[in-house]
């Protein structure tokens, strides 16, 4: 089992059992959740990971040089000094998060990544329809590969393959006839390599895109289990519609992350 997987798995199953409680609710709560895990996880590195009182002073030290301006507004020369010495206490001041933010990175990403699956798309409305696309490897010839497709009885093909030598691709359009959850694969002669069709109104962790790709191609698409070594496939999409909450839902997050630091930080006794 590839590394990037055995990753995938260990932080899907967590993130997967934090959103259990929210599936088929309004997505906003299950953001709210994920960014309050991300803001305890930021305090924690900062508490164990950094010094407040170093933080404190190198932020006081930075406000103090920011308010020596004042004291110049009227000499050019004692501007430009000042200016340099708030620039030297910000590099200070920003040199006390490096460790605790290169402890978090890791994780962090990780989580956004699984957060993606949830929050980039939605599911296909009954009636619907969208694409299905296959990529063969490079060393493969797209006209060559004798390629059909089967599908669950709610998951209707409805056009011929369309195949793009120079992309190496084979697309099919295909409609969502009936809820919940669907198939649809594509088969050659010596495999059936397939996906979930995700259908309904629900709030779902979604598979947009399984893939045979290295450790970071893998890593970046975790809802689906890797094509397997051998296949003549490099990666199969479902062209599922974007998820709409009102703004980007990484943006969303970020916004979610400080309000809930801000409040936070007190009780974790960190400085930010």
């Amino acid at each position: 089992m590839k590394l990037a997987h055995v990753i995938n798995l260990a932080f899907g199953a967590l993130c997967d059992a934090v959103m259990l409680p929210f599936r088929g609710m309004n997505p906003w709560a299950g953001l709210t959740v994920f960014s309050l895990v991300i803001t305890v996880l930021a305090l924690l590195a900062f508490k164990f990971f950094s010094s407040p009182t170093a933080i404190a002073r190198a932020r006081g030290r930075v406000i103090a040089r920011v308010l020596e301006l004042r004291l110049y507004r009227d000499n050019l020369f004692g501007i430009f000094a000042t200016l340099g010495r708030v620039f030297l206490g910000t590099l200070v001041y920003l040199k006390e998060y490096l460790l605790p933010i290169g402890v978090l990175i890791l994780p962090v990403v990780l989580i956004l990544v699984q957060m993606s699956c949830w929050f980039d798309h939605r599911p296909l409305r009954e009636g619907e329809t969208t694409l299905f696309t296959v990529t063969l490897r490079a060393d493969v010839r797209v006209m060559d590969v004798p390629m059909t497709i089967t599908s669950s009885p709610n998951v209707v093909v409805e056009s011929e393959p369309l195949r793009i030598p120079s992309e190496n691709k084979i697309i099919w359009r295909f409609r969502a006839a009936a809820r919940p959850w669907g198939t649809i694969a594509a088969r050659t002669p010596d495999e059936t390599v397939g996906m979930q069709v995700a259908v309904g109104p629900q709030f779902h962790k979604i598979a947009a895109r399984r893939v045979a790709g290295g450790f970071f191609d893998i890593l970046l698409n975790p809802a689906d289990r890797p094509i397997h070594e051998g296949s003549v496939l490099s990666e199969m999409e479902i062209s599922y519609p974007p998820r709409e909450i009102g703004m980007n839902w990484l943006v969303a997050c970020f916004i979610l992350t400080l309000i809930f630091a801000w409040l936070l930080k007190p009780l974790f006794r960190v400085e930010l």
